[in-house]
């Protein structure tokens, strides 16, 4: 029998490939294909790279698509802000071809849209209530040297109210919700505010991106006046609310068109003919 410490050491390494391992698989898992499997593995193969980069040191910047992002120690969210381009590709095409004057983004997370449209669009308001995902937009907003963000750390809904957000046990701030109650979650307390409100400085929006996760429907019953001014919007909705957020697009005058299909959503985008 080898030495004990031999037989410790061999235990050690045993239970570091393992969790290497199960954290393989888990991103595996995580990241399904949607359509293209090489670009899949690549979009895996660099998420793990950046991940252990993450993990194993302290906050490090990454640049992909010709834009920078803060990879804070242990925030896997902002991964979905460098892949957007893979995890949902007809969105990406359609928002990152498009130019204007005015750029809303409802559920900013950590900046992947805001940051790619800040250098299309005169103006970006940029609303994440997240208060940790806000903070690493902020900064990848300074990273990119952009002046043109205004970051309003506020919940979009239907009323103007004082209340709270519930945020899964596994911490994902891309899972923030007003409507979702997670039986393993926490809360934080949250201002809401309106489209209406938010936007009634503007004669004309030419974008608006809403992934409110789940409470979409709320955020197009407070801004009736605002779609008014509206040219398009891209939606995250699902079975829950896409019907309903068809019927108040197409009463406004807008024509509906389905983007991605992704796991438990999906995308549409409105336009005015």
């Amino acid at each position: 029998m080898p030495p004990r410490h031999e037989r410790i050491g061999k235990q050690i390494n045993g239970v570091w490939h393992r969790g290497i391992w199960l954290n393989f698989r888990r991103a595996l898992w995580e990241t399904r294909p949607r359509s293209h499997r090489l670009a899949y593995y690549s979009f895996l193969a660099r998420r793990a790279l950046y991940h252990s980069g993450a993990e194993i040191g302290n906050d490090v910047e990454v640049e992909y698509g010709g834009v920078r992002f803060l990879v804070p120690r242990g925030f896997r969210e902002v991964f979905h802000s460098f892949y957007l381009d893979e995890t949902e590709p007809r969105t990406f095409e359609l928002m990152t071809g498009l130019t204007g004057d005015v750029f809303v983004d409802v559920g900013a997370n950590a900046g992947g849209y805001t940051v790619r449209l800040a250098r299309r669009f005169r103006k970006v308001i940029s609303v994440e209530p997240n208060p940790r995902a806000a903070d690493v937009l902020g900064k990848n907003i300074v990273l990119n040297r952009l002046s043109n963000v205004q970051v309003v750390q506020k919940a979009i809904s239907d009323t103007n109210e004082e209340t709270t957000m519930c945020v899964p046990s596994s911490g994902k701030t891309t899972r923030s919700s007003l409507v979702a109650k997670y039986d393993r979650g926490s809360y934080f307390p949250v201002s809401t505010t309106t489209l209406d409100d938010l936007l009634k400085g503007y004669d004309r929006i030419d974008l608006i991106k809403i992934d409110a996760e789940r409470a979409e429907v709320k955020v197009l019953r407070g801004g009736e006046r605002a779609l008014q001014r509206t040219s398009k919007l891209v939606i995250e909705t699902g079975p829950w609310s896409e019907s309903e957020a068809r019927e108040i697009l197409e009463a406004g005058g807008f024509e509906v068109a389905d983007l991605d299909l992704k796991e438990k959503a999906k995308n549409i985008v409105a336009s005015k003919p």
